[in-house]
């Protein structure tokens, strides 16, 4: 377990300090990325077995949060937005 703690801690000085600030928020970022792409395509998926205005609101919600990122495209799900009602309420019907 020390073996375990001491590599992670290691592995982490390294990566800190031959890093600069913008190397750190890119990571960051990319790790933020991939979280809410896991997330977006959860909400996408639950949309699917169950088309209705909370899964609906959920899938923009979670899109509009990974718009959000710097490290993401303004684009992003544009093409799985599109396909959803303007209006959620309006979903499943």
């Amino acid at each position: 377990m020390k073996k375990t703690i001491f590599t992670v801690l290691f592995s982490a000085s390294v990566l800190f300090v031959s890093c600069d600030g913008d190397d750190v928020e890119d990571a960051a970022c990319d790790i933020a990325e991939d979280a809410l792409q896991v997330s977006v395509e959860a909400a996408i998926e639950a949309y699917e077995a169950d088309e209705n205005e909370t899964t609906c609101q959920a899938i923009k919600d979670t899109v509009e949060e990974y718009r959000d990122l710097e490290c993401t495209s303004e684009l992003a799900y544009a093409d799985e937005l599109v396909l959803l009602p303007l209006d959620c309420a309006d979903a499943g019907n």
